[in-house]
């Protein structure tokens, strides 16, 4: 058997990152900067109030209460062509530019708000409440670092340089096929033996929590005719497809017979629990990554697989996700021989991880709320509670 890593090494050297393209600002969310980005425009680009307030003359404030006339209002947005005159002070609001000539600002609540003239009862000194032209960056420093994945933050801040659309790793268009002769889609009306398609869903659901859209979702049936013709017509417009079941070894394994005819696939067996038998390849040009067909397997092998691949599709830094050691709220079995992974919840505040107490890989119930597996080294003794394991985050 291959292990994790083995496997999921394969997995990411099979897929290369996507095309570099630009993309709106408020399109870009979740991606990944695929270029450095100077600031175009130092911030502040003037020196303006920091708060509501008296632009002044520090020196004119010497002796307390000082009375100063009012000379200007000037507003955020104003223009800022203004001077201040020795012996006066201008009503200013925040944001807006300093006039030549003050080298502070008094905030309201020292004054009693006078329009004409203002009574001021603190001193200040020179630069109170302002904010100096590029104290934040100045124009042709680095601002955006490729390789960093785009939030909120990161999208206000290109907006406020002007910045209308940013280079990122486009999204990869994955198609997922859940396959099986005793699936029903949801709506049908089950048969003897048969069991609602929850499978292709999951998967679905997989993917848009990564923020990607899958371009294709099928439930297919064991005729291997029909596998055929969907993968050949779907894999023409797909950086990847992902299917489910179909790659055990009995008889009926649909994933496996259709390769026989198309494309390239490797069947292999790793050591991991859930999740044992998997398969890799290619139909033609696109990658294709084949998983078990029951659904907490399927799941799992998600998140080891098929995450860190589309993270590279991605151009994240590192295709594997974040692993943390935290304390085991209950007690976990160990397997013999193989990696065992469980879907669980921690708590990262409380240093604390929890899971149900029965597994198996066809439990959906384990999926329905988790943001984390908790990874267990194959060994013959338990892990008790209390004692430290290492987590994969999941979300």
């Amino acid at each position: 058997m291959l292990s994790v890593a083995q496997y999921r090494q394969s997995i990411i050297d099979a897929v290369a990152p996507m095309p570099i393209t630009d993309v709106p600002i408020d399109d870009a969310l979740g991606l990944v900067l695929a270029a450095d980005i100077a600031a175009p425009m130092s911030s502040p680009a003037f020196a303006n109030s920091a708060m509501d307030g008296y632009a002044v003359r520090s020196a004119d404030l010497g002796e307390l209460p000082a009375v100063l006339e009012v000379a200007a209002d000037i507003p955020a947005g104003a223009a800022g062509d203004r001077e201040l005159i020795a012996g006066t002070a201008h009503r200013i609001m925040t944001g807006a530019p300093i006039p030549a000539g003050a080298d502070a600002v008094v905030r309201v609540e020292w004054t009693d708000g006078g329009t004409s003239r203002v009574r001021i009862d603190r001193s200040v000194d020179p630069g109170e409440a302002i904010r100096c032209e590029g104290e934040d960056f100045s124009a042709g420093s680095p601002l955006l670092a490729a390789g960093t994945v785009i939030g909120p933050g990161l999208i206000g801040l290109a907006a406020s340089v002007g910045l209308q659309s940013l280079p990122v790793r486009r999204r990869p268009r994955v198609a997922v096929a859940a396959t099986g002769g005793e699936l029903v889609a949801g709506g049908g009306i089950l048969g003897q033996g048969q069991i609602f398609d929850s499978n292709s869903h999951l998967m679905a659901a997989l993917l848009r929590n990564l923020g990607l859209e899958p371009t294709a979702v099928a439930t297919l049936s064991d005729s291997v005719g029909d596998a055929v013709s969907w993968l050949r017509a779907t894999a023409k417009d797909c950086d990847l497809v992902i299917t489910m079941g179909g790659v055990s070894a009995g008889a009926y394994e649909v994933v496996k017979d259709v390769f026989t005819q198309v494309g390239q696939m490797e069947f292999v067996h790793v050591a991991v629990q859930p999740g044992k038998p998997q398969g890799r390849g290619h139909l033609d040009s696109t990658p294709v990554i084949a998983l078990p067909g029951n659904p907490v397997s399927s799941a799992v092998s998600f998140e080891l697989f098929v995450v860190p691949a589309l993270r590279k599709m991605l151009g994240y830094p590192n295709p594997e996700r974040s692993l943390v050691t935290v304390r085991s709220a209950v007690s976990v079995r160990r397997s013999v021989d193989r990696t065992r992974y469980l879907p669980a919840w921690v708590d990262l505040a409380a240093n604390e991880v929890a899971t149900p107490g029965v597994h198996g890989s066809h439990r959906l119930t384990t999926l329905r709320d988790t943001n984390c597996l908790i990874e267990v080294e194959p060994g013959t003794s338990s892990i008790e509670q209390g004692d430290l394991v290492r987590v994969l985050l999941t979300s």
